[in-house]
């Protein structure tokens, strides 16, 4: 299994591959379909305390369909929260909205938010004034020195112990990062298809480590640690997937926090991780 330490994150650009579908099956079809509707969209910015905050400026695409034509126009608009976090998109028709953006000083948006959302035919969204989508932002405060990494390596998935040093990933016998890593079976080509089990074992020696699904991972918990964590599926788990991505809180052997990302697929492991 090879390593890479560099984390990515998928894009929420839906509005293409929904009108592909939808072009596809109209000129099967050789239907006509509505292209846009009256948008009604409701936002509340929140800082990581749920406080509102008012006067960030929201942008955004808004996206027209013209489906006879099988194209997609997208209009730049922008707006502004109110002093409760709230902003809305009315009086306006379209298929959707696309790559919004919230920026104020001394404020930092969540990566983890949703970025599009479509109004047409298979909405992801419906309006609804009184439950409005949430966007967190941190409010960024006294910040203490951090040291972070980002870097590659192999992982063997027979069983045995692979040790890293935490910070510049280099494979060291006294490494406090320790993945071990079982698949069955342990051949497996990168061609194939079918389900195959494995078995991850993380764990920083002489320190904890905990899974979390938090918005935003600047504070790590003084508890909860675990010596390691286990990730397992097999070919039956409804849920499985050949790719794991999993963010961590760690505590190291001298008393250091910090969170990690680690993303899992048959061929590859990448790592990131931030400790102050």
């Amino acid at each position: 299994m090879k390593v890479k330490t560099q984390f990515y994150r998928a894009t929420n650009n839906i509005f293409y591959a929904h009108m592909l579908a939808l072009a596809i099956a109209c000129q099967v079809a050789k239907c006509q379909t509505p292209e846009n509707v009256p948008v009604g969209f409701y936002g509340k910015v929140i800082d990581q305390d749920g406080n509102p905050v008012p006067k960030a400026k929201v942008t955004f695409d808004l996206v027209i369909s013209h489906m006879a034509q099988n194209a997609t126009e997208t209009i730049p608009t922008g707006t502004e929260t109110e002093s409760n976090g709230d902003f809305k998109v009315v009086s306006v028709s379209a298929y959707g909205i696309d790559k919004i953006s919230i920026i104020k000083i001394g404020y930092k948006l969540s990566s983890k938010v949703f970025r599009s959302y479509t109004f047409g035919l298979k909405p992801n969204y419906r309006p609804n004034v009184d439950n409005p989508i949430i966007f967190r932002m941190w409010k960024e405060g006294i910040k203490e020195q951090l040291i972070g990494a980002s870097w590659r390596g192999k992982v063997n998935c027979d069983g045995r112990s692979n040790r890293f040093d935490l910070l510049g990933g280099h494979e060291n016998v006294t490494g406090s990062l320790e993945i071990m890593c079982t698949r069955t079976p342990l051949n497996y080509e990168s061609t194939e298809r079918q389900p195959y089990s494995y078995k991850l074992q993380i764990s920083v020696l002489g320190g904890g480590v905990q899974q979390t699904d938090d918005e935003f991972t600047y504070r790590a918990p003084d508890n909860g640690y675990q010596p390691s964590v286990i990730v397992e599926h097999k070919p039956g788990d409804p849920q499985w997937a050949a790719g794991v991505e999993q963010e961590f809180y760690i505590r190291t052997s001298d008393g250091k926090y910090g969170a990690k990302q680690l993303f899992f697929c048959k061929l590859i492991f990448r790592h990131d991780w931030l400790a102050g």
